[in-house]
């Protein structure tokens, strides 16, 4: 059997692996791209796949930006001879 082409909102949470609640908001900010077809809200299954892209996108240039600060993300402990961590 084919995979269907539109899922609901309640399935479209479970294949990201996030809640209803979040899928919905993600669904009413626009940044989830909904069909409407009678009173049913759908996300067709490439969208899903742009959104994890998007993601994806979105993480690997925080990545870098925190890279060209010439810092990974987070602060950096050292520990000193006087003992205990102190921030540097």
């Amino acid at each position: 059997m084919a995979e269907r082409l539109l899922v609901p909102v309640n399935e479209a949470a479970e294949l990201l692996g996030l809640g209803r609640t979040r899928t919905w908001m993600l669904a009413r900010e626009g940044r989830l791209r909904v069909v409407r077809i009678g009173r049913r809200t759908l996300i067709p299954r490439e969208e899903l796949e742009r959104f994890v892209r998007e993601l994806q996108q979105e993480a690997e240039g925080a990545r870098r930006a925190g890279l060209q600060g010439g810092q990974a993300a987070g602060p950096q402990h050292h520990r000193h001879k006087g003992g205990g961590d102190n921030e540097c």
